[in-house]
């Protein structure tokens, strides 16, 4: 089977281009010019490289031959992007390479979507309106248009903006205090090595969903508190730093509970299996080496 990847040389996309390599896939990556090769340098020469231009546009020989198209590409809007480059990033792009795909006649996208409401900020809004695009289009072109809706990843070598990294790196200097909000929220924590299985197996089970649009729930099933997350983070990695719960204001707009049903993973044969403190032992060992 022949996939398009985008995002390949983020955390996330990285991770399943050395899984789908690995199985025996062929990979065409779609990567931005400038972009870091940093974590794809062990398997950069095993895939086949397209560049998206500045508007997004991508050459159409990218689609040739190919099978399915893998989403995860995505702009956070935490390096000050304006609220253009967000939306040309997570809703023109990929809309860019959807309709690539349709005029290949790829049978099958698969996105990674965001469990963060759609009002609550630019990159949200942005997802969201792509798989309103997505559940359009579906069956019109494309077979079948697979919604993964991801909870809260996290693993090694993540981008240090993102809230475990941010702990963890925090908690490893010996950082003399960080601010948090009570963490009565309850997130979903899924090991990056768990959802990059489950997007696997999607793949080998997509006989299995049917046509048109389907959505797809990705996490470990299981909700805690941050404050718990936060706390075995510094009981981990033996932190002398002072935890400040409370010390910032939860926001009006802050979910406060998310955990995804695995009822639909399940059928298709899949479950994590990295308890929560396996992978933060992975994690923080791993950055604690950086």
């Amino acid at each position: 089977m022949r996939i398009l990847l985008t995002g390949v040389t983020g955390f996330l996309g990285s991770h399943l281009a050395r899984s789908l390599v690995r199985e025996g896939y062929v990979v065409t990556g779609i990567k931005r010019e400038g972009s870091s090769m940093a974590r794809v340098q062990d398997i950069e020469k095993d895939i086949r490289w397209f560049a998206a231009d500045s508007s997004g546009g991508v050459d159409s020989a990218a689609f040739v031959d190919i099978d399915t198209v893998i989403h995860t590409a995505t702009a956070y809007g935490r390096r000050g992007e304006t609220n253009t480059a967000i939306a040309l990033a997570n809703m023109l792009f990929p809309l860019t390479v959807l309709e690539g795909a349709t005029q290949a006649g790829v049978r099958r996208f698969i996105n990674t979507d965001t469990i963060v409401p759609r009002a609550t900020n630019a990159y949200s809004l942005s997802k969201a309106q792509f798989v309103e695009w997505g559940r359009l289009l579906a069956g019109t072109g494309i077979s079948e248009f697979i919604n993964i809706r991801l909870e809260h990843l996290y693993g090694p070598g993540d981008d240090e903006s993102k809230f475990s990294c941010y702990v963890i790196n925090a908690c490893l200097r010996n950082q003399s205090e960080l601010h948090l909000t009570a963490g009565t929220q309850k997130r979903d924590f899924i090991y990056v090595a768990d959802a990059v299985e489950a997007y696997a197996q999607v793949v080998r089970q997509s006989e299995a969903i049917p046509d048109g649009f389907v959505e797809i729930p990705v996490g470990s099933g299981l909700a805690i508190p941050v404050r718990e997350f936060v706390e075995t983070i510094h009981q981990m990695a033996h932190s002398s730093t002072r935890l400040l719960f409370g010390a910032l204001p939860t926001g009006s707009d802050e979910v406060l509970y998310s955990c995804a049903d695995l009822t639909k993973m399940k059928g298709l044969r899949w479950k994590p299996v990295t308890a929560l403190r396996d992978g933060l032992e992975i994690t923080i060992r791993s950055d604690a080496q950086r």
